[in-house]
């Protein structure tokens, strides 16, 4: 095995390493943190000037896709614990949000729920597969498919079934106008929470523990160090 934690090779590179352990509110921390950004940079970057609603919906899906998607991709690498596997997890991220796009494009009905879920169960497929290896790998994406959805269900939920209903003055969007001022008052407030639980969801479905994992290889250690004469 290579002593190297940051290089390593032939078969180091994907079992060998355990991959970093978060506490589970910290990776709600960290799924609302990346949802907001992701969220102000597409509706920043988003033109208003469009002909409609569903145009401008459709735009601000592909920039916000396309952002956490990225993100997402840096997190999972970070977690593998090796220089490598960040490296790697950017480009599975970009590989995500460039198909994002395109799918939106070609599928725009489809933009907010099925291709989010299709893509975030061929994320957690592949990442699992360097975290615990190509068993399970139906189990993962089925997993994936279930955070995808949640994504969306749970952010609608927030925005449109509470968030309006506390701002009765944005239930009636009918603009661009008015949908731009509903996604700045209350977007960020649901789409944290949504990303809250999808990245709690995606550790669940790659595989990637919140409590033990790197800790139980100390305890043997430490176990075979006391039964020594």
């Amino acid at each position: 095995m290579n002593d190297n934690p940051y290089f390593p090779s032939g078969n180091d590179l994907l079992l060998s390493h355990p991959h970093q352990v978060v506490p589970a509110f910290l990776v709600t921390c960290i799924g609302a943190i990346l949802g907001i950004i992701s969220f102000y940079i597409a509706l920043i970057f988003t033109p208003q000037d469009v002909a409609s609603i569903e145009e401008f919906d459709l735009l601000f899906l592909c920039r916000f896709g396309f952002t956490f998607s990225c993100l997402i991709g840096l997190w999972c690498g970070y977690l593998q614990r090796t220089r490598w596997m960040m490296i790697f997890g950017l480009p599975l991220g970009l590989f995500s949000g460039i198909l994002y796009i395109n799918l939106c494009q070609l599928f725009p009905n489809h933009s907010a729920l099925t291709i989010p879920a299709i893509l975030t169960a061929i994320m957690t497929s592949i990442t699992g597969i360097f975290i615990k290896g190509a068993p399970e790998l139906i189990q993962r994406f089925a997993r994936g498919l279930v955070a995808g959805f949640l994504l969306e269900i749970i952010f609608s939920f927030l925005l449109f079934r509470i968030g309006v209903y506390a701002n009765p003055d944005l239930l009636a969007a009918r603009s661009v106008e008015q949908l731009t001022v509903l996604y700045w008052r209350i977007g960020p407030w649901a789409i944290g929470g949504a990303s809250a639980c999808y990245l709690v969801l995606v550790h669940w479905a790659c595989g990637l523990s919140f409590v033990h994992g790197t800790i139980e290889p100390a305890a043997e250690k430490t176990s075979g160090q006391s039964d020594a004469p």
